[in-house]
C-alpha cells in the first residue's frame, strides 16, 4: 500500500488476542500498514476496491513462542542431537535460518530463544538477523547458565570456580536480551514427580536477577519442583520456564506477584508419546504430562499470566508446528480457544516487551495477523497451513488469497 490506500479485509471471524468472545462477520480496514478499524460487516459496507473477501475464514493476531532454541531440531535422532551441541556458528547459521523460516510460514512473528552452549543464536542476531529474519522479532539469552556439574551443558555454561553467578554474567553476555538461569533438573522420565535440588544459592540468583534487570533485562528461570520455583520467584524473576511440580503454593504466589509462567507442556507429550521409551518411561511422560495439564488448570482459576512457550528443538519438537500442538494442550487443560490464543499472543507479546507492536488486532495497532480458513471451531488443527501471514498490512506468506 502507498500513501493513505487503504486495504479491507471482510473475515467470517476474528479472535483479537484479548480473551475475550470471538468476533463473528468483521470488516478489518488497514492503512499505512495500521489497523484503522475493525467493524461488524453488513452489505451495505462492503468497499467496491482494494478488499479481500474471506468470510470462510478466521483472523489472529500473529503468534508469538516464548520458548525456544533456535539452534537445534526436534529430531530424536540420539546422533543429531550429540551433534546439535557440538556444531560451529557456520552449522547453526543454516539451522537457525530454516527455524525462523518455519515460525514465518506457521505465522510466528516473536520467538524468545533460551539459550545455546556457544550463544550462536545471539550471534545470528547480531551478525546476519536483518537478512535473513523476514520480519520475525528475537529475544536471545546468549547462554543460559547452571550450576557447576548441573543439568544445562547443552544450552549454557556455568561461572568458573569460586565465581559468583552475576560476575559470570556480566563477564561474558554482555550484548544479551534476557538472562536465562536454570536452577533445577530435568524431569525424570524413571520416577514421577523426583525432585531436584536447587542449582544456586538463593543470595546469588537474586543478585544475578537484580544486575540484569539494572540493566534493564528480565530474568527466565528454569525450575521445576517446589524448591526451586520458590526461589526463583524470592529472587525476583520475570518468568517461570516450565515449572512442573511446583505446587499450588506457587501458583499462587506467581498470580499475587503477576509474574509469568511458560509451562511447555508438549516436550514431556512427545516423549509419552515416542517409540524408544520403555514402558514405564511413557507411563512416568503420560503422568507428567497429566499433572502439568491440572495445574494449568489451577493456574487459570487463580489468574496466573501464562504464556505459551513450546521449548521446540527438544526432542520431538518442531519449530513452528509445535505452537498448535501446545494450544491443543491448553485447551485440554480447560483454556477457551480465544483464552489459549491469548497466551500465544498477547501475553507473549507483553513478557517480550512487544505489547504495542503484537499480541492483538485492535485499531491502532500494527496489522500483524494470520488468517487461518475456515471458522474457530477445528481452527487448531488448520493453524500448521494458515492461508496467509500478514505483519504491517503486508503479506509476508500466502497459501489462498481471494482479493476483489
Amino acid at each position: 500500500m502507498n500513501g493513505q490506500e487503504s486495504l479491507h479485509i471482510l473475515a467470517g471471524w476474528l479472535v483479537d488476542g484479548s480473551g475475550g468472545p470471538i468476533q463473528r462477520g468483521v470488516l478489518l480496514t488497514i492503512q499505512n500498514g495500521m489497523v484503522r478499524s475493525l467493524a461488524p460487516q453488513v452489505d451495505s459496507d462492503l468497499p467496491t476496491a482494494g478488499w479481500f473477501h474471506l468470510p470462510q475464514c478466521t483472523i489472529i493476531p500473529a503468534l508469538v513462542d516464548g520458548h525456544v532454541h533456535l539452534c537445534m531440531s526436534g529430531s530424536s535422532d540420539p546422533s543429531v542431537r550429540q551433534a546439535q551441541m557440538m556444531m560451529s556458528f557456520e552449522q547453526a547459521q543454516i539451522a537457525i535460518a530454516a527455524h525462523l523460516a518455519d515460525n514465518v510460514a506457521h505465522g510466528i512473528m516473536a520467538v524468545r530463544d533460551g539459550g545455546d552452549y556457544a550463544a550462536h543464536a545471539l550471534r545470528f542476531k547480531q551478525n546476519l538477523l536483518p537478512d535473513a529474519r523476514g520480519s520475525v522479532v528475537l529475544r536471545c539469552a546468549g547462554r543460559g547458565w547452571h550450576a557447576q556439574g548441573r543439568y544445562g551443558r547443552f544450552i549454557g555454561c556455568s561461572p568458573a570456580p569460586g565465581e559468583r553467578l552475576p560476575d559470570a554474567v556480566r563477564r561474558c553476555d554482555g550484548a544479551m536480551d534476557h538472562l536465562k538461569v536454570i536452577h533445577s533438573g530435568v524431569n525424570s522420565l524413571a520416577e514421577f514427580g523426583r525432585p531436584t535440588a536447587p542449582q544456586f544459592p538463593l543470595a546469588e540468583l537474586r543478585d544475578a536477577v537484580t544486575m540484569a534487570a539494572s540493566r534493564g533485562l528480565k530474568t527466565m528461570v528454569h525450575a521445576n519442583g517446589v524448591a526451586p520455583v520458590q526461589e526463583a520467584l524470592e529472587a525476583g524473576c520475570h518468568s517461570i520456564e516450565h515449572g512442573y511440580f511446583m505446587g499450588r503454593e506457587n501458583l499462587e504466589r506467581l498470580a499475587q506477584r503477576q509474574i509469568c509462567w511458560t509451562p511447555t507442556v508438549f516436550p514431556m507429550a512427545a516423549y509419552a508419546r515416542a517409540s524408544v521409551l520403555l514402558p514405564q518411561e511413557t507411563d512416568v511422560a503420560r503422568r507428567t504430562v497429566a499433572h502439568q495439564l491440572e495445574q494449568l488448570r489451577m493456574a487459570r482459576e487463580l489468574g496466573v499470566t501464562v504464556v505459551l512457550g513450546t521449548d521446540s528443538g527438544s526432542f520431538g519438537v518442531e519449530h513452528g508446528k509445535a505452537v498448535a500442538q501446545e494450544l491443543r494442550l491448553f485447551v485440554e487443560a480447560g483454556y477457551p480457544l480465544a483464552a489459549a490464543l491469548q497466551c500465544a499472543t498477547a501475553h507473549g507479546a507483553r513478557l517480550l516487551g512487544l505489547e504495542n507492536e503484537l499480541g492483538r488486532v485492535a485499531p491502532g495497532m500494527p496489522a500483524s495477523f494470520v488468517i487461518i480458513e475456515g471458522p474457530p471451531a477445528g481452527l487448531l488443527d488448520r493453524m500448521m497451513t494458515p492461508h496467509s501471514v500478514w505483519v504491517r498490512g503486508r503479506m509476508l506468506m500466502c497459501g489462498k488469497q481471494e482479493r476483489q
